[in-house]
C-alpha cells in the first residue's frame, strides 16, 4: 500500500475525530497477507486507537467520514485468498489454530465510536454513507415496527448490536400466562445469547423456540461493559442488527 494512500487513511479517519495507525506486518495470531484491524489502547490515559493492517488489499477506502457521530464507512477489496488464525476453542478449552478463506468480494464497514467505545461492524449490503450504513444496519421488523402510526416518533432501544421492541400488551400478557404455568423458564443476571463479544448481561430473560430458531424476551435492566445500562419497562423481544458475521479478521467491539 501506498504512502499516499496510508496518508489519506489517516486523513479521513482523522476528520471523524478517530485515531488510526496503519501497521505493515499482520495483527497478532493471523497468519497470511490478509485485511485485518483491531482496537488497542495506548498512551498513560489509555485510549483507544484503531490498528490497521493492509495486507494484499487491492483497495482501502473510506467513502464517507462523519465527524458528528465520529463514525466511518470503509471500503476493503481483497482477492479471495486463504489465512490461519488463531481462535479460541470453547468447547475443548484451548486455543487451535484455523484456516479461513477471506470473502474475494468488496466489503464495506461501518467503523468508529459508539457511546464510549470503538467499534467495526461489516454491513450486509453495499452503502457509500454513515447515515445509509446505520440503515443497512436495521434489521425489516425493526424497520417496520418504528414505521407503526401507533410508534410515529418511536426509536427502537438499542444497546450495540442489539435492539428491544416492547411486546404488544397482549402478547406480554401471554407470555406471563405461559410464565406461570411453567411452560417458558425465566432466568435472572443472563448473557444474550446469539453473539461472541463482551455480555450483554439482562437482569430477566425468557427464551422460547421457534422453526426459525430461539427468540429472546427480556425486561428489567440490561447492562454491558462498553454501554450505558438500559432499563426496559415491562417484556422486549431482542432482535439483532444485520451486521455480517464471519471469520473475524478483526477486533468486533460491541
Amino acid at each position: 500500500m501506498s504512502s499516499t494512500n496510508i496518508a489519506r487513511l489517516l486523513e479521513r479517519f482523522r476528520a471523524a475525530g478517530l485515531d488510526l495507525t496503519v501497521d505493515g506486518g499482520q495483527r497478532r495470531g493471523v497468519r497470511g497477507d490478509v485485511f485485518s484491524m483491531s482496537v488497542e489502547r495506548v498512551g498513560k490515559d489509555d485510549r483507544e486507537r484503531f490498528r490497521l493492517f493492509p495486507g494484499g488489499a487491492e483497495r482501502l477506502e473510506v467513502l464517507d467520514a462523519s465527524p458528528v457521530v465520529k463514525q466511518a464507512v470503509l471500503l476493503v477489496k481483497e482477492p479471495e485468498r486463504a489465512f490461519t488464525q488463531r481462535v479460541w476453542d470453547s468447547v475443548g478449552r484451548k486455543w487451535i489454530e484455523r484456516t479461513e478463506r477471506t470473502p474475494g468480494e468488496t466489503r464495506r464497514y461501518l467503523v468508529g465510536m459508539d457511546e464510549r467505545s470503538y467499534f467495526m461492524a461489516e454491513l450486509p449490503r453495499p452503502v457509500t454513507t454513515v447515515k445509509e450504513a446505520h440503515r443497512a444496519l436495521r434489521p425489516g421488523e425493526v424497520v417496520d415496527w418504528e414505521s407503526r402510526r401507533e410508534n410515529r416518533g418511536k426509536k427502537a432501544v438499542r444497546q450495540g448490536e442489539w435492539l428491544f421492541l416492547p411486546l404488544p400488551a397482549q402478547e406480554a400478557r401471554d407470555l406471563d400466562n405461559r410464565i406461570a404455568r411453567r411452560l417458558t423458564l425465566v432466568r435472572e443476571k443472563q448473557r444474550i445469547p446469539g453473539r461472541p463479544g463482551k455480555p450483554h448481561v439482562a437482569s430477566r430473560m425468557a427464551v422460547e423456540r421457534s422453526e426459525k430458531g430461539p427468540i429472546v424476551f427480556v425486561q428489567g435492566t440490561v447492562r454491558h461493559a462498553d454501554h450505558d445500562s438500559i432499563h426496559l419497562n415491562g417484556w422486549h423481544r431482542v432482535v439483532p442488527n444485520l451486521e455480517v458475521r464471519r471469520a473475524r479478521q478483526g477486533t468486533w467491539i460491541d
